[in-house]
């Protein structure tokens, strides 16, 4: 009696796991071009790495999904029913992006009260120019937390704050849009000002603030006087540049923001008391997922080139 043995490779009955997704885009672009180098040519990568991560998926499944002749590559019967379902899937993906047209559309800023209210909304027909395209909404929040808001609605794509000149800020992206500095600003209407004593001797408007303002002014230019009581404490720093405006007293301005305002001849600032803050710059914060943005770099152009 003759027994008949058959040996089956146990690697085809087992379900495969699941491959690179870089394999499977280097074979279906492969496979729909025609071509290793097309292919290449549209993954930004040799010809060299296609032919590998095509020859690795090969090795995964199997089978041989080209065959590899003098005159190029063609799909084996197996590449193509493998290539259609890929194919397919790879168009539903770049699909999915353009359902979302409201997200791609708006560029939403957040920026304190002032830079908002004094800077960005007079001159947001100039950044409207710019950005024809977009629909643009100012937001007076900084919080790191509303670059990845869970709702869309909340999002925003950029927040304009003070932070560290180096840029280090973990999971996010910043770029320092210029240094600033504290210097006391006057009504400008009112008596001209000439030492720290007649400095000193208005009533003095204190803005609570990131800077620690009169404190670290005082330290710089008169350390041996005790500071005086002030007149006026505020969280808003519109609010206490108004109040100097209407001459209720001495404020420390941050510059480069007090630009238009005494460009307008609105108040008059002390430019010989001007102090750097070394350790702070305004900075402009988003979202990994925003690297590629345009409008945050047309901001952030136009920002600096209006305060320059």
């Amino acid at each position: 009696m003759r027994i008949c043995v058959e040996v089956y490779n146990t690697r085809m009955s087992k379900s495969h796991p699941l491959p690179s997704l870089n394999w499977l885009r280097a074979f279906e672009a492969a496979g729909r071009a025609g071509s290793f180098k097309l292919a290449a040519a549209e993954l930004n990568v040799s010809p060299s790495t296609i032919s590998h991560q095509v020859r690795d998926l090969e090795a995964l499944l199997g089978m041989p999904l080209f065959s590899r002749g003098a005159h190029g590559i063609e799909l084996t019967r197996e590449g193509r029913s493998y290539l259609a379902p890929l194919t397919s899937g790879f168009e539903l993906i770049r699909s999915a992006a353009p359902t979302f047209p409201a997200v791609a559309a708006r560029f939403r800023i957040g920026a304190f009260p002032f830079l908002a209210n004094e800077i960005l909304t007079p001159n947001l027909a100039g950044l409207r120019d710019l950005l024809p395209e977009s629909t643009i909404k100012l937001h007076t929040r900084t919080e790191l937390a509303t670059l990845l808001h869970v709702n869309p609605e909340e999002r925003l794509e950029v927040v304009v704050r003070y932070g560290k000149p180096d840029g280090r800020y973990p999971g996010f992206i910043s770029d320092k849009l210029f240094d600033v500095s504290i210097v006391p600003i006057v009504c400008a209407t009112g008596d001209t000002i000439r030492s720290v004593d007649e400095l000193l001797a208005q009533p003095l408007i204190r803005v609570l603030g990131p800077f620690a303002g009169w404190e670290r002014w005082l330290a710089a230019f008169s350390p041996e006087i005790r500071m005086p009581a002030f007149s006026i404490e505020t969280d808003s720093f519109h609010a206490a540049a108004l109040s100097v405006e209407r001459g209720e007293g001495v404020c420390l301005g941050i510059m480069p923001y007090m630009k238009p305002w005494l460009e307008d001849g609105r108040v008059h600032a002390l430019t010989e008391f001007s102090l750097p803050i070394n350790e702070q710059a305004a900075v402009a914060v988003y979202a990994p997922h925003n690297q590629a943005h345009p409008s945050i770099s047309i901001f952030t152009r136009w920002l600096r080139e209006l305060l320059a």
